[in-house]
């Protein structure tokens, strides 16, 4: 079933106020997002869909919001930058 992000938050807290809070997001952000009024960068991702129960696909999330950036000589790993 296709879900939009308003419509999973409803089902599963009534109300945007309740997700936002529930997953430690201010209200008036939460509303933003969820009303296309900016981007979603990779950690509000993680949180809402954490908050929503949503799965990542294992090598999608590895790829794009492996948040434990591995270090080599002191830099950042650039992955075949």
């Amino acid at each position: 079933m296709f879900y939009t992000l308003r419509a999973r938050i409803v089902e599963q807290y009534g109300t945007i106020r309740a997700f936002a809070k529930a997953i430690g997001m201010h209200e008036q952000k939460a509303m933003r997002l969820v009303n296309h009024q900016r981007e979603l960068t990779a950690s509000e991702i993680l949180a809402m869909s954490k908050g929503l129960n949503v799965e990542i696909p294992r090598e999608m999330y590895s790829i794009f919001f492996d948040t434990s950036t591995k270090k080599l000589d002191g830099k950042e790993d650039q992955r075949d930058a």
